[in-house]
């Protein structure tokens, strides 16, 4: 009797303790559930990001470097610097010479120049798709790129508006480098600007 009386008293307090739960108890394990899924997948959106951005600098950084040390896109760039940004100016290569080669020379300069140049557009191409991290490479090469395409505009337009060989160039041809370029040169001149403003002196205290 005793007995009966303790397990009446235990399922007593088990139902006292059921009705007194929150109404959201029942929830707690889906709710459980679905933080888990939340925060794997937002670990496995900031993995993939990381482990892309790796990929872009790699590839950045794999791109210059190939840039600096292959004997064939050096002698590219010799070429181009030769022809169209030589150390006097005096020596500067014609356009029509390079627009219409009449030798076997001037046409290998005409291939390397375009060579060249077509380097500059992919990157400026893989930029846009994100294949290649931006920044970094402006760290590297900002003032090179901005360098080269003004030595190498007056060809361009050259090409778009007039090119006489017997592939004429497309009207836009290296529209992304020139972009790309032309970005990073006001960026340049904005920073000069700053650097000359004299400084402010917000209190108005004489100095």
């Amino acid at each position: 009797m005793k007995a009966f009386a303790t397990d009446v008293r235990l399922r007593k307090r088990i139902r006292q303790r059921a009705t007194s739960m929150p109404w959201w108890s029942p929830f707690v394990p889906a709710v459980a559930t679905l933080v888990s899924v939340i925060a794997a997948g937002i670990y496995a959106t900031v993995t993939i990001r990381n482990n892309r951005e790796i990929a872009r600098l790699k590839a950045t950084l794999d791109l210059i470097e190939k840039a600096e040390s292959s004997e064939f896109y050096r002698d590219l760039a010799v070429a181009f610097r030769n022809a169209l940004a030589p150390d006097d100016p005096a020596k500067k290569t014609p356009l029509d010479a390079i627009l219409k080669p009449k030798n076997p020379y001037e046409v290998d300069q005409r291939t390397k120049i375009v060579f060249f140049l077509n380097h500059y557009e992919l990157i400026a191409t893989g930029f846009e798709r994100g294949v290649l991290d931006k920044s970094f490479y402006a760290s590297f090469m900002r003032g090179a790129v901005v360098r080269d395409w003004r030595a190498a505009e007056p060809f361009v337009i050259a090409l778009r508006s007039k090119d006489p060989s017997p592939h004429p160039s497309p009207k836009k041809i290296y529209e992304k480098f020139e972009a790309l370029a032309g970005g990073w040169a006001r960026e340049i001149e904005a920073e000069a600007r700053v650097a000359r403003a004299p400084p402010r002196n917000p209190t108005g205290i004489a100095r």
